[in-house]
């Protein structure tokens, strides 16, 4: 989502930059022919890569906020096939309910942006409910009556033309300030929640301290062609998300035979099994200055990925960025362990980067999302990837995100006195084995390097949340460390007057445990 004002520059291709809650609290009907209109847009919309909030504000802008005669009567969303001729409005098309509104409203604007976009991208619209038919641009035009006025754009030589609001003018609608008027209307459906969520909250927030995800080592060989040695910044400027088009464990083998590389891979659970998803492999150390040729190439980009390859140069757009892989084609299902995994990997580095939760996706120096999609780079006639699934899902990943940030930003989350390390009940500096609540500890004076990212914990219990004792130890980083159990836990001297646990596997030198001393 992008935090922007709507201007007549605004792109109609991209990522939704309101949502459908927004819009139905404008509406404030909770059911009928408006509700399902704005459902439906904002499914399809998603699916072909067209923000709904514009063609949203259109239709208001259209239909005078829903109440002309032409939506009541005719549930025409935006003018479609009034042309001014007394004939031909007469024969303009009516549609049945808000649903089909719709489909005509996003397959009509599809025929401006793409062109027929069945022979270009092979999809269809798939109607919510099983049972119902597939709607397709190609079968719509087969219409006898043509109610998609596909003749009509063709002739002006219309297909194809509309990138920005400023298009439309002229070819939508003659009147010149048309996209204006668009432009004004979404500022008033959705910009003042926008500035209410980007408000700096009464809590004090500190970045860096959102943990980095466990994640399986496996990291590609710079014999692999795609992995290219040294140059990237330690904190990506953009998170890419991608779809494998295939599984896991086979994404991972591939990766290892030289063909491709990522940073990242997330197993889901419709490709991958139950007990692997949520999964992370961890392709490429996070900050070694190594990365993968992993998004490209830079066709057409379009919405923040034209932002970013503006930005950074297209030569550069993978070095500053890290790509999160998802198991499974672009129809494939996420579950809920996924789903964390993703918004986890992304909540880390957007935290990393000093970005707000208050303010996320919205990279505010930058101005654009902090989250890309891949197609946004090589644009939609090229590839489609992350896919339909993912792009439908964003606005909750995004939220889903945003919570894991909140919970370690704010100060009074973060580390309540409730939660800190309980005393430990020997004195540091104490030689040999002592018991520490029924396990033997071996006690030493001793420090450790941090080798990578990791997050000190109230308690031996993996799970995170409420057992996290941010901030992170970051990579160079030297511990004290007073005891070590025969579990994979350091006691650290945090300096503070606690100890909580680190794990032993980031750091480096290893340390005897009470077993070698037996």
């Amino acid at each position: 989502m992008v935090f922007v004002s709507y201007t007549v520059d605004s792109p109609i291709i991209g990522k939704p930059t309101g949502t459908l809650a927004e819009a139905l609290a404008w509406l404030d009907i909770k059911a009928g022919a408006e509700t399902e209109y704005a459902t439906e847009l904002w499914r399809l919309c998603t699916l072909v890569g067209i923000d709904p909030a514009l063609l949203f504000a259109q239709a208001a802008h259209e239909t005078a906020d829903f109440s002309s005669a032409w939506w009541q009567y005719r549930r025409n969303p935006a003018g479609i096939g009034i042309t001014g001729d007394p004939d031909q409005n007469a024969a303009s098309h009516i549609w049945k309910n808000g649903t089909e509104a719709a489909r005509a409203h996003v397959t009509h604007m599809a025929l401006y942006v793409y062109g027929d976009w069945d022979e270009i991208h092979g999809l269809s619209f798939r109607a919510p409910s099983a049972g119902e038919p597939w709607v397709s641009i190609t079968k719509a035009l087969g219409s006898s009556e043509d109610y998609l006025r596909f003749d009509a754009i063709w002739k002006a030589g219309y297909l194809r033309s509309v990138k920005t609001l400023a298009d439309l003018t002229g070819k939508w609608a003659t009147d010149p300030r048309y996209a204006e008027k668009i432009a004004a209307k979404a500022n008033s459906i959705f910009q003042d929640s926008r500035i209410q969520n980007t408000e700096v909250s009464p809590v004090s927030i500190t970045t860096g301290r959102v943990p980095y995800p466990d994640v399986i080592q496996s990291h590609l060989p710079a014999s692999n062609p795609y992995v290219v040695e040294g140059g990237a910044p330690k904190i990506p400027e953009a998170i890419i998300w991608h779809r494998m088009l295939g599984s896991w464990g086979g994404t991972n083998n591939w990766f290892h035979g030289g063909n491709a590389a990522t940073a990242y891979g997330v197993a889901v659970a419709a490709t991958d099994g139950a007990a692997t998803a949520g999964k992370i492999y961890e392709w490429i150390a996070p900050r070694n200055g190594w990365y993968g040729e992993s998004s490209g190439p830079a066709k057409d980009p379009y919405g923040d990925g034209l932002i970013y390859a503006n930005e950074v140069g297209v030569e550069s757009i993978n070095r500053c960025s890290k790509a999160i892989e998802i198991s499974g084609n672009y129809d494939t299902p996420l579950d809920q362990k996924a789903r964390e995994s993703i918004a986890a990997m992304t909540a880390y580095w957007a935290d990393q980067r000093g970005i707000p939760w208050t303010e996320f996706p919205h990279y505010k120096a930058k101005g654009r999302s902090f989250v890309i999609w891949h197609n946004e780079i090589t644009g939609l006639d090229y590839k489609a990837c992350p896919g339909a699934v993912v792009m439908a899902e964003t606005d909750a990943l995004i939220e889903l995100t945003r919570e894991i940030m909140k919970r370690y930003q704010e100060d009074a989350v973060i580390v309540p006195e409730t939660i800190k390390p309980a005393p430990i009940n020997w004195k540091p500096g104490d030689v040999g084995i002592v018991q520490y609540h029924g396990e033997p500890v071996y006690t030493l004076l001793a420090e450790v390097t941090c080798a990578r990212a990791t997050l000190p914990r109230v308690a031996a219990s993996t799970k995170k949340g409420k057992n996290s004792y941010g901030p992170n130890i970051e990579p160079g980083e030297k511990c004290k460390v007073v005891g070590t159990l025969n579990s994979p836990w350091y006691f650290w001297d945090k300096g503070d007057g606690t100890y909580p646990r680190i794990s032993r596997s980031a750091f480096y030198p290893a340390l005897p445990r009470p077993r070698d001393a037996s």
